[in-house]
Order: C-alpha cells, then structure tokens, then sequence
C-alpha cells in the first residue's frame, strides 16, 4: 500500500465515521483535523468520488511568474556576449525584434542573471574570462587582433583613466604655493584596476 492509497483511506475514515457519528465536529475532534478540511474532503468526495480524495501535488513544477527557459537563454546569450551591459540595456535590446521580441523588465532581467550569479558587470566579466581561457587559452598581447606592440581598437578602449598627482606637480604645489589641492595629471592603467 503507498502513501497516497493511506492518505485516501484515512480521508475516506474521516467522512465515514462523521455519518456514523451524525456530529462533524465529533468526528473531525476524533481525527484531529479543522471542520474547514472537512468539508473540503467531503465536496471533493461529492464532486470526483473517492478518487477526488488522494493527494494534490502542493506546488507547481514551475513557478508561475518565473520566466521561460528561451527568455533566460536569451539573457544570459546577451549577457555573456556584451558582458558590461546592466539590465536596463538588456532588457531595451531583448525587446527589439531582432533579439526576439521579448516582453521583458529591467528587473526581470536582474532576477535571471541574480539566479545564475551573473548580477554584476565583474561577475559576468569573470565568467567571461574563465570561458575565454578554457576554450581559446590565455589572452595576451600577441593574440590580440593588432599583433604584438599594436593595440587592436577594443584593448584601447580596455585602458582607462585615473587622475593621480605626479610626484613633481605635488611638490611644486605644495611646496611653493601651499595649496592644499595639488595638481593632478592623467595617468593611463590597463583595465581593471
């Protein structure tokens, strides 16, 4: 006898033994059961007879509001191939026919990628990478499109600027002005920091 086939005798016990009783709060007391689950076991008996008394699943496979496997595909494709572009801009390209014509938010978008820990731009950059190195190998600068000593466009726009004073420029203006800001020059870093 399985669990269900329990389950369905106990029910049926239930509702037998408060017609025998002739008192459904006796019966339900007896049982241990709320005279509300009662009644939802007798209209289910009177309604499918006593096949409408085994088990329910509780819970959906799938979750209702969850999106659908092609829309987080599409996601995460676009994610991956344009790895700092933030929700918003996600969501505005995935809603252009060419992406699909996908009826998506903002905060749909960071739902999914938050589901497969893609919710920062660095996070889908370090994935990005991980990808890179397992299937292509190590990029350097010699497998950079440009070749070796000339920078491609796209490991150009990779450098980025950070203002910090050069050490001449802060001894001059501390020590002949006494400024107390001193003078900041560009200094170009490979990207990320």
């Amino acid at each position: 006898m399985t669990l269900e086939d329990r389950v369905l005798r106990h029910r049926y016990a239930v509702i037998q033994r408060a017609a025998a009783l002739g008192n459904v709060s006796q019966a339900c007391r007896e049982f241990g059961i709320s005279r509300p689950l009662f009644y939802r076991w007798r209209k289910r008996l009177v309604r499918s007879g006593p096949e409408g008394l085994r088990p329910r699943p509780v819970r959906p496979t799938r979750w209702p509001r969850q999106a659908a496997p092609a829309l987080e595909h599409a996601v995460l494709a676009y994610a991956l191939l344009w790895p700092t572009h933030g929700p918003a801009r996600i969501a505005a390209h995935l809603r252009q026919p060419r992406w699909g014509g996908w009826r998506v938010s903002a905060s749909g978008v960071y739902s999914i990628l938050r589901r497969q820990g893609l919710q920062t731009r660095w996070e889908r950059l370090t994935r990005l990478e991980a990808h890179s190195a397992a299937t292509v190998g190590l990029v350097t600068e010699r497998t950079l499109p440009g070749g070796p000593g000339r920078p491609s466009r796209r490991s150009a726009r990779a450098t980025w600027c950070r203002w910090m004073p050069s050490p001449s420029a802060t001894s001059r203006a501390w020590g002949r002005s006494g400024s107390s800001r001193p003078a900041m020059l560009p200094a170009r870093t490979p990207w990320p920091p």
